[in-house]
């Protein structure tokens, strides 16, 4: 009987450390589309802390968000998120992110895509970024920035609690 409730025991405590990761991480691209003339945003979070915070911060009840992303509701809650928790302007104008669509990476990661409206390259001189996804949930979020333009430009930026903000100049 002991040995029984031991196996039970150490068994909870197994799947209990294996549900949990200790890395609070995302990652965000940002490519420049010469064919469309459009920056592509890629957002990449873990699914049980993206949906953690939606339930905790956001009283989000929809279940799976990868499963429900045709939902309406759900889609506002994911988009309402990430337009409140990153943002970007090109020479301190506010830019616009159409939401695209919401992936599913090896049943661990949920990828969201987002675009911006044509963009006239040349006159941009300056790109401001704040990126703040997930740290009201996690004070140890990093989150690694990747910025691709024309593989001519290219810069990766960490974004931590204490540094939310970047402005970057060409």
């Amino acid at each position: 009987m002991k040995r029984a409730l031991l196996c039970v025991v150490v068994f909870f405590f197994i799947k209990d450390e294996s549900s949990a990761h200790p890395l609070k991480m995302a990652y965000t691209s940002v490519k420049y589309s010469a064919v469309k003339k459009v920056f592509e945003i890629t957002h990449r979070v873990f699914q049980d802390d993206f949906e953690n915070t939606l339930r905790e911060e956001y009283n989000y009840s929809g279940g799976d968000v990868f499963i429900n992303q045709k939902n309406q509701i759900t889609q506002k809650f994911v988009n309402d998120f990430f337009q409140k928790n990153f943002s970007i302007k090109f020479n301190k104008t506010a830019v616009n992110l159409k939401f695209v669509k919401t992936e599913q990476k090896n049943q661990m990661g949920i990828i969201v895509y987002y675009e911006t409206e044509k963009v006239d390259l040349s006159k941009i001189s300056s790109i401001q970024i704040y990126n703040f996804i997930m740290m009201e949930s996690f004070k140890e979020q990093v989150n690694m920035f990747h910025l691709n333009i024309n593989d001519e430009i290219k810069r990766t930026i960490k974004f931590e609690i204490d540094k939310t903000n970047e402005n970057l100049l060409f």
